[in-house]
């Protein structure tokens, strides 16, 4: 089974939010630093997610570089 990177942009990510529910998600960030975990919250101002240890992170949006996920493909 193959995956497919999934690669959304900060701007882009509020109208995307559905999508990104309960996936494992890499959020980069403008100064190269990256945090893995779930999606727990949205707001216009933070992102916050639960890495594997259970530890929440809250994200500036303005920070936000990029959102990335893997899909898997349907081949």
């Amino acid at each position: 089974m193959s995956k497919r990177l999934i690669r959304i942009g900060a701007v882009d990510v509020p109208a995307r939010l559905n999508e990104l529910s309960g996936q494992d998600l890499h959020v980069v960030l403008r100064s190269g630093h990256t945090h893995l975990g779930q999606l727990l919250t949205y707001s216009p101002y933070t992102l916050t997610i639960r890495d594997s240890r259970g530890h929440r992170h809250v994200i500036p949006v303005a920070e936000m570089e990029e959102v990335i996920y893997d899909k898997k493909s349907s081949y």
